[in-house]
């Protein structure tokens, strides 16, 4: 797979080929911007609790799967996290160290658990206690810093551990707009099938990958994803339901829409692709029906239907052409794999 990170076509451009709309000092620029932007939402969460959990929840976190499906490489850019874990290298005091043989084999399976086990946390905590979300936030951040000081390239924490990865995974691998990556200045080969290199076929190399150690994750994060969006919405909030009983019941949810991915797989007649792509676009729709209603209270009271309808069929439109785009991808991808097998 060396061959197919280094080489492309014009369908599945690497970054270098893409072409540079905006200069890498006003990305710098927007980049600093946004770790103010972080600083002062923490100081906020402390001195205008719950304003700023309203903001943060209702309004910024619902946008990002959205802006995940239609180019991921603007967030990919622009994250805070991102820039603290690069400005190592910016400054020039990373050791540039490769990731040890333990954590670049099991990367995702770290960054897939510290997922399931941060989102069912708001409802515990980060969702009513200001304080608490603004530690944790500056913890993440003091994390990637700290990681890219040793490790090459983003493999120190935005390719491999970071909690949101496998959702930017899913649903960046056939981005509408593709922008060119701002961070790194020449590839390091730090992470395999990096989505920042190669955004059009990253996540399809996961999938076709010969080791099916380093798939299966993949495979059971789409299968899950589904049933944890309903746990999420339908499960009650402590302390109705005590902290343990509520993780069990995510576990439950989670590890039986995994079953119905992993049935469906064996016995129809389906690409895995395909199968991750449409439990994407199912947990995506699932996500936004049960946000819609929430989206609308920040403007009538009571929520207006016609808004709450417009948002979900808009999302179900937008992830029906997503899942058009993927699937032809892939044959354009399988064309592109026997193409490299003859250099």
């Amino acid at each position: 797979m060396k061959k197919y990170l280094q080489n492309s076509d014009k369908k599945f451009p690497v970054y270098t080929e893409l072409e540079q709309k905006i200069s890498p000092g006003v990305w710098k620029g927007i980049q600093f911007f946004a770790v103010a932007v972080v600083i002062a939402l923490c100081v906020s969460l402390f001195v205008y609790s719950d304003r700023t959990l309203f903001l943060f929840w209702r309004v910024i976190i619902p946008v990002l799967p959205l802006v995940f499906l239609l180019a991921l490489g603007l967030w990919r850019n622009i994250c805070p996290l991102a820039t603290l874990n690069q400005i190592t290298i910016s400054f020039k005091f990373n050791r540039d160290l490769s990731l040890p043989k333990w954590l670049d084999k099991n990367y995702y399976l770290i960054s897939i658990s510290l997922f399931l086990i941060i989102v069912p946390a708001r409802k515990l905590l980060f969702n009513t206690d200001g304080p608490a979300l603004a530690l944790f936030i500056l913890t993440v951040a003091a994390l990637a810093f700290v990681m890219g000081i040793f490790y090459k390239g983003k493999s120190g924490f935005c390719n491999s551990i970071c909690p949101v990865l496998p959702v930017e995974r899913i649903y960046g691998q056939t981005p509408f707009f593709m922008i060119r990556n701002s961070h790194c200045e020449q590839c390091v080969s730090c992470t395999k099938n990096c989505i920042d290199n190669n955004p059009n076929g990253a996540y399809l190399a996961d999938l076709y990958d010969d080791d099916s150690y380093f798939k299966a994750p993949r495979k059971f994060f789409a299968g899950m994803f589904p049933g944890f969006i309903i746990a999420f919405y339908t499960l009650p909030d402590p302390p109705a339901i005590s902290a343990i009983s509520m993780y069990l019941q995510f576990a439950l949810f989670s590890v039986v829409s995994a079953g119905i991915f992993f049935l469906i797989e064996s016995f129809i007649k389906a690409t895995t692709n395909k199968l991750t792509g449409l439990f994407g676009a199912a947990a995506l729709n699932l996500y936004y029906w049960f946000n819609a209603p929430l989206m609308a209270e920040l403007i009538s009271t009571p929520p207006s239907m016609w808004f709450i309808w417009s948002v979900r069929v808009m999302v179900l439109l937008i992830t029906i052409a997503w899942l058009f785009r993927t699937y032809k991808k892939e044959l354009s991808y399988k064309e592109h794999l026997l193409e490299l097998q003859k250099v």
